[in-house]
């Protein structure tokens, strides 16, 4: 269970980045991604 909440919580992290990835990518550069 502890690993599919794992793998779970990293997938929801992925999609998050590649739709702020995207959302910012227009702006910023999609080589260096700053969360600052």
């Amino acid at each position: 269970m502890y690993s599919m909440s794992f793998a779970h919580l990293r997938f929801a992290r992925k999609s998050s980045d590649l739709i702020f990835a995207g959302a910012t990518g227009i702006r910023r550069p999609k080589k260096r991604p700053d969360l600052r």
